[in-house]
């Protein structure tokens, strides 16, 4: 999440050139019938490049009170969120030729709750930085480290939000 940055304490900042360069790659596939899985993957790594070191740049600009940087910004995260769409349309296609549509419902709330989170920082972003807003709670919330015991860092639904119904 790119205000609630439960994972940022543990990236490392920069390396999101890695993720670029292997979407390259990726591009470079050799035209076949697999293609498809090729340009899925390189969708991937092109949202999580955007998405990489979003968080740590927002709470950055955030603290410093730096607003043309969050205009910036909340650019870049409607860019990212274009990725992401762009990752969930080929996601779609690989599905529907390599599984029957059962399940798609999941991956279909899974992007659109990824996608209108990002609209809404977005939106949230501008809003501070045109002044209707005077905070944005959630990069008020230190960071806590992110504790990856057990093996519940590796499910969706507990690491969506800290805001789980349990």
């Amino acid at each position: 999440d790119v205000f609630n940055g439960y994972f940022d304490p543990v990236l490392k900042e920069g390396a999101a050139s890695k993720y670029r360069e292997k979407a390259e790659e990726f591009d470079r596939a050799p035209q076949s019938r697999f293609k498809y899985l090729f340009e899925r993957q390189s969708a991937l790594l092109k949202a999580i490049y955007l998405k990489h070191d979003l968080g740590i740049e927002i709470r950055r600009a955030y603290e410093a009170k730096n607003l043309p940087e969050l205009y910036r910004l909340s650019d870049k995260i409607n860019e990212t969120r274009l990725a992401v769409r762009e990752f969930y349309e080929k996601t779609r296609a690989e599905w529907l030729v390599e599984k029957k549509p059962h399940g798609l419902d999941v991956v279909d709330q899974r992007f659109g709750g990824l996608m209108l989170r990002l609209e809404d920082c977005a939106r949230r972003l501008k809003d501070y930085a045109d002044g209707r807003t005077d905070r944005i709670d959630e990069l008020e919330t230190p960071l806590q480290p992110f504790n990856a015991t057990g093996i519940n860092y590796l499910f969706w639904s507990k690491i969506v939000t800290a805001n789980n119904l349990e």
